[in-house]
């Protein structure tokens, strides 16, 4: 009966190993997101958090001048630096 028990656990232990980790995106939610693209991309703002942090639809996040942020909308398609 133990031998059951012990091969879905490895199983299941093997697959969370693989997944990335949970991402907390705009809005407060938590979900998992796949190979977000890093670095210098073109991106739709879905968030913003004052005084410097925008947020793209994969949980990625820019920081911009203070200026820059103030003239950027929610919904606007930026070019920057995404982490």
């Amino acid at each position: 009966m133990r031998r059951l028990t012990v091969f879905p656990t490895l199983l299941i232990l093997a697959a969370t190993a693989c997944a990335h980790p949970p991402r907390v995106l705009p809005g407060g939610g938590v979900g998992y997101q796949s190979n977000p693209e890093l670095g210098w991309h073109t991106k739709a703002i879905v968030s913003k958090r004052e005084p410097e942090t925008l947020f793209a639809n994969d949980g990625t996040i820019c920081r911009v001048s203070p200026d820059r942020f103030r003239d950027t909308a929610v919904g606007a398609v930026v070019r920057c630096n995404w982490q």
